[in-house]
């Protein structure tokens, strides 16, 4: 996995927030109600058709609201997966300073300064964990 991939994942999360608020707002959105016209017939014998009037949810803006949100749904799911493809990495990274690093970087969006303050280490000894790891990773 790349450095740029990793640095999608802040991006990623922010994306599954903002599609879940739009897919709980569609769902808590009341569709227009209009009359419409069924046909059926009495229940019993001679059996004869008849017409009753209905209200329902519009038709047409149902299914488009469905359709988005499925949409929305699907779009959820697929960054889910990228999000969970990086943290399944960088859980795999050997060795606890370098995959703290990772984690506080990368997952949890903090700034190299920060990550060296957290862990009591300088600054650039952050920077060249994050740069050795790619250079000797670069090829597998």
């Amino acid at each position: 996995m790349t450095e740029k991939e990793l640095r999608q994942y802040q991006e990623i999360i922010k994306k599954i927030e903002y599609f879940k608020r739009k897919i709980a707002d569609a769902k808590l959105e009341e569709i227009e109600a209009v009359a419409g016209r069924v046909k059926g017939s009495s229940k019993e014998f001679p059996y004869i058709a008849k017409s009753f009037q209905v209200e329902m949810e519009e038709p047409k803006r149902k299914r488009v609201m469905e359709a988005r949100i499925k949409k929305w749904e699907k779009e959820v799911e697929q960054l889910e997966i990228k999000a969970k493809n990086i943290e399944d990495f960088i859980d795999g990274i050997d060795g606890y300073i370098t995959r703290t690093i990772f984690r506080l970087y990368f997952l949890e969006g903090m700034k190299q300064e920060d990550v060296a303050k957290k862990l009591n280490i300088d600054q650039s000894w952050v920077s060249k964990k994050i740069r050795d790891y790619f250079v000797s990773h670069k090829k597998s």
